[in-house]
């Protein structure tokens, strides 16, 4: 069994194999989510890499397996805060793009992908 804690670390550390084999040990831990709503597909989308950027991609893909790819971690009126968004408002465009060529919606991404551009 996994702690959320040593979950929370593996995936911000996107270590797509430590995930995976946590995942096998314990599929009840996908059922979390934090205080904003964010499930660890989110948490994965939002943690810059640190290492290759392909581990943020492998890691997603692990989660994608039990995971929806557009779930919202919270909304506001209309908006969305799915993984696509939680990629793009932390600059880690590659998963962005690997998302959308999965078949990710890009609804409610372009103010993030504006403001990240600019506010660099």
């Amino acid at each position: 069994m996994v702690s959320k804690t040593r979950m929370n670390e593996l995936v911000r550390a996107h270590d797509w194999a430590g995930v995976k084999a946590a995942v096998e040990a314990d599929p009840a831990i996908l059922a979390f989510r934090d205080e904003r709503g964010r499930n660890w597909l989110h948490i994965c989308c939002m943690a810059k890499p640190k290492g290759p950027v392909e581990d943020s991609i492998r890691t997603a893909d692990v989660l994608l397996d039990h995971l929806a790819i557009d779930d919202a971690a919270f909304t506001e009126g209309e908006f969305r805060a799915t993984p696509v968004w939680h990629c793009t408002a932390n600059s880690n465009t590659a998963l962005a793009k690997h998302l959308l060529e999965r078949g990710a919606s890009p609804d409610h991404s372009l103010f993030a992908a504006c403001y990240t551009t600019i506010s660099r």
